[in-house]
């Protein structure tokens, strides 16, 4: 990887602070998503600190299905990019989640 392969998965990310409930909520992809910087077949991998939080998803219709079975049981969740590290054949986002829970609010 290079840096511009870091540079390019940090454009993919959406704004700090944006509610990815919101964002995803629906069918189809959220229209902010700019389709050029994926390729065809990538595939996704929601991973915490516990492991990995679904199966891989591949390309864009996988990552927007990904992110809705995520973001079900919440009322509100947002992302906050701490870093990006090239990892060799990898980019690895670093990031801080907030959530709130459906129905009660409370903050996890």
């Amino acid at each position: 990887m290079s840096q511009e392969s870091v540079e390019i998965v940090r454009r993919a990310q959406p704004a700090s602070g944006v509610n990815l409930v919101e964002r995803y909520r629906g069918s189809g992809l959220p229209t902010d998503i700019d389709p050029t910087l994926y390729a065809p077949a990538f595939e996704v991998q929601l991973i915490s600190k516990y492991g990995p939080l679904r199966p891989p998803a591949h390309g864009l219709e996988g990552l927007a299905r990904a992110w809705r079975e995520w973001l079900e049981p919440w009322q509100s969740f947002s992302v906050e990019i701490e870093g990006l590290v090239d990892a060799g054949d990898d980019v690895v986002t670093l990031a801080r989640t907030r959530g709130y829970t459906d129905p009660d609010g409370a903050p996890c």
